[in-house]
């Protein structure tokens, strides 16, 4: 069962907003396709500043050994780097993660648990011992070569999960959030890829009134419990269709009540939408930089109405939100987000999950 968590935002024009918001992104580590959403054409010829052509990641391919060496630490102390495995189904294979803090996590089945010869936990998401998660914290002070710890898990890693992972990697600045090189990565394999951004325009869209929407969930008093939920609905409904350029939500579209019977919610008005597209490994700092430049296109210019930003994150990541562990049931995998604004200075922002997943617990 998919899981939503709603915040509700005003003045987003203080700094204060905006932060509580940039904190949310932050949680969100690994997203693999970010989508912005707008009606103004004004939109298209600001894209490069959202979803830029310079953006980019690595396709790298590599035994996990080639994390312990002194190169690699050292840039885990001197940069963020985060790297999430590709390939394999966190439900019946092994996958991992690194956190910009240092983190490594391992999801593993229970076989390869048992002969890798590292200390974890059985996860909490499944109630049969299955699956368990090892954590190694690589900027520990005490994970030097030195030490039994780093060791023991070299040897690990030489002898037991010998396997070569084929994963996304972005490494970026501290203070700026700028993207940095990837240095001297042992034998790796290393494709540097960079980040197409995909344009599309829809032609007389049936749009909600979405600031109006906004205000009220974000600014009457008197509004109901059951009146919020059915905005929320409404609005959540409309931008599935939208992110998918539904034929539901065209004008053109006259389909058969038998086959569907959607309406977009009264009052609408026809628009042309504009979105761009990305895939890849999105870095949180990309992400904060298409936010803020939102933010600038509705409140300082007044350029929009309103903008959407979608993130859809990697369904076999091993955490979600907050490094919450995450999990796949079959087709529910869900670790996911949008964010709509407008510009009167109201946002809602809804993280949705699949039931497998600790943040939704």
């Amino acid at each position: 069962m998919t899981k939503k968590f709603i915040s509700l935002f005003k003045n987003l024009e203080e700094e204060n907003t905006k932060n509580l918001i940039e904190k949310l992104l932050n949680s969100f580590h690994f997203v693999k396709s970010v989508k912005v959403l707008s009606h103004n054409e004004h939109f298209r010829t600001h894209k490069d500043k959202d979803v830029d052509c310079k953006v980019f990641f690595y396709k790298v391919k590599t035994n996990l050994l080639n994390f312990l060496s002194k190169e690699f630490l050292q840039q885990l102390k001197l940069f963020n780097v985060s790297c999430i495995s590709l390939n394999d189904s966190i439900d019946v294979g092994n996958v991992f993660c690194i956190l910009p803090n240092g983190t490594l996590i391992l999801n593993l089945n229970k076989d390869t648990y048992e002969t890798l010869g590292l200390e974890g936990k059985s996860s909490t998401l499944i109630r049969r011992s299955d699956r368990f998660v090892v954590k190694i914290n690589l900027l520990d002070a005490s994970f030097t070569e030195t030490k039994k710890f780093y060791q023991r898990v070299k040897w690990c890693f030489e002898n037991s999960l010998v396997t070569s992972f084929n994963f996304f990697l972005t490494k970026y600045n501290k203070s700026n959030g700028n993207l940095e090189e990837l240095d001297n990565f042992g034998d790796a394999n290393i494709e540097k890829v960079y980040l197409n951004d995909n344009y599309l325009c829809n032609e007389n869209v049936i749009t909600p009134h979405i600031e109006q929407i906004l205000e009220q969930l974000t600014r009457s008093s008197d509004l109901k419990q059951s009146e919020s939920t059915e905005l929320i609905n409404d609005l959540l409904e409309w931008l599935g269709m939208a992110a998918v350029s539904s034929d539901r939500i065209m004008s053109y579209d006259r389909v058969d009540s038998f086959i569907s019977a959607y309406k977009v919610a009264q009052p609408n008005r026809i628009h042309n939408l504009y979105s761009m597209e990305a895939t890849g490994l999105i870095s949180v700092s990309t992400i904060i930089n298409i936010f803020r430049n939102l933010c600038d296109e509705l409140l300082l210019k007044k350029a929009i109405n309103f903008g959407v930003l979608y993130l859809w994150g990697f369904r076999d990541s091993p955490v979600s939100f907050n490094q919450k562990e995450h999990g796949f049931n079959l087709t529910d995998g869900e670790n996911d987000l949008v964010l709509v604004l407008s510009d009167a200075g109201d946002a809602v922002l809804v993280q949705v999950l699949g039931d497998l997943d600790e943040y939704s617990r």
